[in-house]
């Protein structure tokens, strides 16, 4: 895992997992049995991305200030980028505060 952030930022990552923040960001990213995490926030962003199982993979990209999340269960690919909306390609859940717009997908 690696996580980096400037002076005025936060960035934490556990198990297969990166996250990086800064200019007053919050980057949060769990990649836990098997899965794979990435978060990256700028601007006042916190984004969170946790993947949790084989073959699942969480990304996260808060570009403007506010609240996200990517939730990935096995199997499945889950996606928040504050520009560009949310996917959800398998089994969990994304939502976006700041576009008001979510994904959850159950099979």
């Amino acid at each position: 895992c690696s996580a980096t952030s400037d002076a005025s930022s936060a960035a934490a990552a556990y198990g297969d997992a990166s996250a990086d923040a800064s200019r007053n960001a919050l980057a949060l990213a769990l990649g836990l049995n098997g899965g794979i995490a990435s978060s990256s926030a700028v601007g006042y962003a916190a984004p969170a991305a946790i993947a949790f199982g084989p073959g699942s993979v969480a990304e996260a990209l808060g570009l403007n200030p506010g609240l996200s999340i990517a939730i990935a269960a096995p199997g499945s690919t889950v996606t928040v980028d504050s520009l560009g909306g949310v996917t959800c390609d398998g089994p969990g859940f994304a939502g976006d505060l700041t576009t008001l717009k979510a994904c959850l997908q159950v099979n």
